[in-house]
């Protein structure tokens, strides 16, 4: 019996060392992440202006990851806004590890459904190694949408 239970425990061990190591080493890290950038478009069909163009507003996010900057934009039907502004490592670190927790680096490339309202969100993430990662959402978004959007307001502003 004894020797049934030390089995069990030293498989157990196994396990869970084989799980630490996967999460560690598949997680991407602040290093791993240049610059992300976000745009999200909110048009509204109801208010027509005089060219009879949607009314459309667009807020622009680029999150710097190398020069911890965040540089912000709003345009509007008739205005521009701009900002930029710092963040700090531990501030960095925060938003990668929800990041990696709400799988936002493996979010598909595309959510859609057909909607006569709405706008779109683009979001592209560029790594270190040079690859990008982009996603498109209109009227349809990942199941941790709401999640990662909270970090990001709370992290970024």
């Amino acid at each position: 019996m004894k020797g049934i239970k030390r089995k069990i425990v030293f498989i157990c061990l196994i396990l869970v060392t084989v799980l630490v190591f996967c999460f560690a080493y598949f997680n991407i890290n602040t290093e791993d992440v240049e610059v992300t950038k976000v745009k999200v478009s909110d048009v509204e069909s109801i208010e027509w202006n005089l060219y009879d163009n949607l009314f459309q507003d667009d807020w622009y996010y680029t999150v710097d990851f190398i020069n911890k900057t965040v540089s912000y934009k709003h345009e509007g039907w008739d205005e521009t806004e701009t900002s930029c502004y710092g963040f700090t490592d531990k501030e960095a670190e925060d938003f990668i590890e929800k990041a990696n927790i709400y799988g936002f680096f493996d979010w598909e490339e595309e959510y859609f459904m057909e909607a006569e309202d709405g706008g779109g969100d683009e979001i592209i993430v560029k790594f270190t190694d040079g690859s990008v990662h982009e996603t498109y959402c209109s009227n349809e978004y990942p199941p941790t949408y709401d999640q990662m959007s909270g970090v990001f307001f709370r992290t970024f502003g």
